[in-house]
């Protein structure tokens, strides 16, 4: 085709491809005969002269595995009074006051400048209280007092108290975790009475490595409690264990519930005990078990103390645990009317412990059930107002009813049969607990110190049936302690601890009270820490 249409055409076509060839990019940088494209040398910089490498001084920290720990007999300070003199001055250059020690007891002072200077008394009069005085005081440490001469300024001293001699009196850790409080001056002469129980925090320093507590505190005639400061260096009911482990906590630990592959390097270990035979099946599986891994569930927050056999070693032990918090840590996720270091409820935080393994109970609210929280079938029930005899504010117990018809009891405590004057399990572990909310358990109108009740913190497996009809009976002992409640306001009872006493068996269910073969575990006094 000839004339202006081809023309046109061929036009356009020139035109399209100059477009096409105008968005070609640049030529990417040609690489050398290596492959790899030239760059830009960069300067290192200007020399540096004189550099000398820094000598290695590294010590190694002392090894406490190649040394045995002998703990030390404990010695509680006898009763003492000294005079210390305050009015030396501090060594040149330092920037803190000498410490004045008394003579005869553990104690020391050391002046506190406010400002430049120190002001305060210059001569004071310390008293070491003896145990009985302590104790009547409900001091579970060291009672003291310190009183200026008459007429002194008032001022600011530091006072301390060498805790080396009784740094083990009740058990582990407890020389860490002691502090100062400071006591009405009545608690020298009316240590009964309740208001000269009312301990205050001082903030104390506690080095560990130096064996001694000490607190700033303020001396002199304007004191609301009078010129004598009533001291006592004591491990308070807010610690509980400090950095060692909490010895609030029970022996469940997460590392019960842990799951992990077959490459996890702890080594486990065995050892069965050997019952004797009856025509029964249903017998208990009774061995020793170790874990290297079992230390690794346990923390601050966690019981840290080794088991009655040993570290790392455990005993087979089946049980329903409801967890409670401190009323200061906002308990059902709200503040307590009253904020103290007793236990509060916070809603139904429970975990079963059954045959080796835990998990925890959830309630199912619209189908108005407890399930396991990893589900195997098993069904589970509480049994309220049983009239079982435990104490609890409302009776109740656990029943758990397996697969295969076997039915696990916890906290039953009068079995089928039993009748006024046969022995109780002992299966049920309680303490006082305060309920500070509206909807709590326990709660009443009429105000914090009113809603409080006994409840069971451990329901301990006590009793097993299987279809057959065949039953087996756990019976435990129980260690009691007391503590004051409502920051010290009243004196309670509480269980600390529980272990199991015998296993009965080889009887059928309804004839617990009958003639029966027993497994009976015999023991020293082995108890948990204060």
């Amino acid at each position: 085709m000839t004339g202006p249409g081809r023309l046109a055409a061929v036009a356009v076509a020139a035109s399209l491809a100059v477009g096409v060839l105008s968005g070609v990019p640049a030529s990417a940088r040609p690489l050398d005969d290596d492959g790899q494209g030239k760059l830009s040398p960069v300067s290192p910089g200007r020399s540096v002269t004189g550099v000398k490498p820094l000598p290695t001084r590294f010590v190694p920290p002392p090894d406490d595995a190649k040394s045995t720990h002998r703990p030390s007999r404990t010695a509680w300070p006898r009763a003492a009074s000294a005079r210390v003199d305050l009015s030396v001055p501090a060594a040149a250059g330092a920037r803190t006051a000498a410490k004045a020690r008394a003579a005869g007891t553990p104690l020391w002072v050391q002046p506190v400048a406010e400002g430049s200077r120190y002001a305060g008394p210059r001569r004071l009069d310390v008293r070491v209280a003896d145990r009985a005085a302590a104790e009547a005081a409900g001091v579970d440490g060291m009672l003291l007092s310190v009183t200026p001469s008459p007429g002194a300024t008032p001022g600011k001293v530091r006072v301390g108290v060498d805790y080396a001699g009784f740094a083990e009196a009740y058990g582990g850790n407890y020389g860490s975790r002691l502090t100062l409080v400071r006591l009405p001056s009545c608690a020298l002469t009316t240590p009964a009475a309740a208001g000269c129980r009312t301990a205050t925090a001082l903030p104390s320093a506690n080095d560990v490595a130096a064996d001694t507590v000490s607190a700033e505190i303020s001396l002199g005639d304007t004191e609301p409690a009078g010129p004598t400061a009533v001291l006592a260096a004591v491990s308070t009911a807010g610690d509980e264990g400090g950095a060692g482990g909490t010895y609030a906590a029970t022996d469940l630990s997460p590392s019960q519930s842990w799951s992990a592959g077959g490459s996890t390097g702890s080594f486990s270990y065995t050892y069965p005990v050997t019952v004797p035979p009856t025509r029964s099946k249903l017998v208990p599986k009774v061995a020793l078990s170790y874990d290297s891994g079992a230390v690794d569930g346990q923390t601050s927050s966690t019981n840290a103390q080794a088991s009655w056999v040993g570290d790392g070693w455990t005993t087979p032990r089946s049980y329903v645990e409801q967890t409670f918090v401190s009323c200061k840590d906002d308990p059902g996720g709200s503040p307590s009317p009253v904020e103290t270091h007793d236990r509060c409820y916070a809603g139904p935080i429970l975990t079963i412990a059954l045959n080796g393994s835990s998990s925890a109970l959830i309630w199912d609210a619209t189908k108005q059930v407890w399930k396991l929280q990893n589900d195997t079938g098993a069904k589970v029930a509480r049994v309220t107002n049983s009239g079982n005899g435990s104490g609890t504010h409302d009776t109740d117990y656990w029943r758990v009813t397996e697969r295969d018809g076997t039915v696990y009891e916890f906290g039953r405590n009068r079995l089928p049969g039993w009748s006024s004057g046969k022995p109780e399990t002992k299966s049920v572990d309680t303490v006082p607990v305060y309920s500070p909310h509206s909807g709590d358990p326990c709660y009443d109108s009429a105000g914090f110190s009113s809603s409080v009740c006994t409840m069971a913190y451990r329901w301990n497996l006590d009793h097993v049936t299987d279809v057959h009809g065949n039953a087996m009976a756990y019976y435990y002992d129980q260690a009691t302690n007391r503590y004051g409640r409502n920051m010290g306001a009243t004196d309670v009872s509480y269980v600390r601890d529980s272990h199991l006493a015998r296993i009965d068996y080889g009887f059928r269910d309804g004839s617990a009270y009958g003639t029966v073969r027993a497994i009976a575990f015999l023991m020293a006094e082995v108890h948990r820490s204060l």
